[in-house]
């Protein structure tokens, strides 16, 4: 009976609002739920990597225990991810060096806040929303509403705000190339570690030898 007074006592504006935060909070999950097993099938296509050259040498006897498939995964796929690395590192590298000098010895925002204008140019590429607010359940400021569109995107064509953009797009390019990299490199890792003992075990599950002693005995 309390809850349903609860709700009875409600307002029309803060039924919508707790309307509007439970979708918020489902569409959050389910975004989450995604992209948990969106990485989580890359790792498992990732992890099939090592499977064609350690067949090969499991086959050729050329590996013989757990360590030393482990050891050779971690030599083969260091390697595979430094030369998946090594350019995107490097281009990051020339990019930040040219981007600092630029900075330090243009000064575009001045003495006080050397890198103010990378903020100021990124954000006019963006959509900026603005939030109704108001009191709810005595918190003040609070969304009330959807947001709407305070802002359209409006691109400046000034020397900083395309050194920024630049930038930029070499910040998420490097942060995608690590992050894809590294992935590959875990994934495999763990398969390695999995697979390692898995291989190389003797599993009693199918065994029956009995059978296989009467059938040799006849």
């Amino acid at each position: 009976m309390s809850y349903l007074n609860f709700l009875i006592q409600l307002t029309e504006k803060d039924k919508r609002i707790l309307i509007a935060l439970c979708i918020v909070l489902i569409l959050v999950f389910v975004l989450i739920a995604y992209i948990g097993q969106g990485i989580k099938s890359l790792m498992g296509k990732y992890a099939k990597g090592i499977d064609g050259y350690m067949h090969d040498l499991c086959s050729a006897k050329l590996v013989t225990t757990p360590r030393e498939f482990r050891k050779e995964v971690f030599k083969k796929e260091t390697k595979v991810l430094y030369k998946r690395t090594r350019w995107v590192l490097r281009v990051f590298i020339v990019c930040m060096v040219g981007f600092l000098i630029y900075t330090f010895v243009a000064k575009p925002s001045g003495e006080d806040n050397l890198f103010g204008y990378v903020g100021e140019s990124i954000k006019t590429v963006f959509i900026d929303f603005d939030w109704p607010r108001g009191e709810f359940f005595g918190i003040k400021n609070f969304p009330i509403d959807w947001p709407y569109v305070a802002k359209w995107p409006d691109p400046a064509f000034t020397i900083p705000a395309i050194i920024s953009y630049v930038m930029f797009i070499v910040w998420i390019f490097t942060f995608f190339g690590l992050f894809t990299s590294v992935l590959c490199f875990i994934a495999r890792m763990n398969r390695a570690r999995v697979k390692s003992v898995e291989v190389f075990t003797r599993s009693l599950d199918n065994a029956n030898f009995v059978e296989d002693q009467v059938n040799g005995q006849k």
